[in-house]
């Protein structure tokens, strides 16, 4: 009970076409808990104890963004919470490296997001 490392998951908004000015903001709220230990999101208040071991397993999030070399102003809005945005600066390749933890030894399940700016 409380072994597995968590599915990072996240969803990005625009999904595409991703343009230099435009603000992409990115929602690991998606992402998951494999055993199922009571989960709720850092942003919940009251933990769900009916199911799982009841562990009352809290996910929390970690934020990166490596930036083209060029970008002058390409920063995270936050480098920890359930959602993050950054405002792409100049043409390139943005990598945003999400980690989930879930309070517990199992080591932090992560995601890497590519995001091509034209």
């Amino acid at each position: 009970c409380g072994l597995n490392s968590p599915f990072a998951d996240a969803v990005s908004t625009p999904s595409s076409n991703f343009a230099v000015g435009q603000a992409i903001i990115t929602d690991g709220s998606p992402s998951s808990d494999a055993d199922n230990d009571g989960l709720f999101l850092d942003t919940t208040t009251t933990p769900n104890t009916s199911t799982g071991c009841g562990l009352n397993e809290t996910l929390s999030f970690a934020w990166s963004l490596t930036v083209p070399s060029a970008s002058k102003t390409a920063t995270l809005t936050a480098a920890t919470g359930t959602t993050t945005t950054f405002t792409p600066d100049v043409v390139g390749s943005y990598v945003l490296q999400e980690s989930v933890a879930d309070g517990t030894t199992a080591p932090s399940g992560t995601k890497a997001i590519t995001y091509a700016v034209q």
